[in-house]
């Protein structure tokens, strides 16, 4: 469990509650830096260091880079007036974790035809119970 405070002052519940302001925030700077971020989670909090965890490898190698991590950085800055660092791990959710973000629009976007209806203009306006197709 991480813990409730560390390094500058900066809240671990603040953070994970945050979560989705920091993609939002990052996509104003690069569409593709949130789409990054869509797929991690804020693993724990090391000192000022945040760590992230991803499923992919390719997402961990993005991150680490320096243009974005100047980028991610930059806005968990301006969110907590403190100077952070991020690192990214891979893997799944350690056992016993519970995921971080946990909103069924996320999951619903997931789906290539809920992506595909709104990079059309649609919206998504109920998720409830799917009804399987008969083949």
């Amino acid at each position: 469990m991480p813990p409730a405070s560390a390094g500058a002052g900066v809240d671990w519940e603040r953070i994970v509650r945050d979560w989705k302001r920091v993609v939002h925030l990052s996509g104003t700077k690069s569409k593709s830096i949130q789409a990054l971020l869509r797929d991690v989670t804020p693993d724990r909090l090391d000192g000022t260091t945040l760590v992230l965890r991803s499923r992919f490898e390719f997402h961990q190698k993005t991150l680490e880079r320096p243009d974005t991590r100047t980028v991610v950085e930059g806005v968990l800055e301006e969110l907590y007036s403190s100077r952070l660092t991020i690192r990214c791990v891979v893997g799944p959710p350690e056992e016993g974790d519970k995921p971080v973000v946990t909103d069924p629009v996320d999951g619903a976007q997931a789906d290539p035809r809920v992506r595909a209806a709104l990079e059309a203009g649609y919206r998504v306006v109920h998720i409830g119970p799917g009804e399987r197709e008969e083949s």
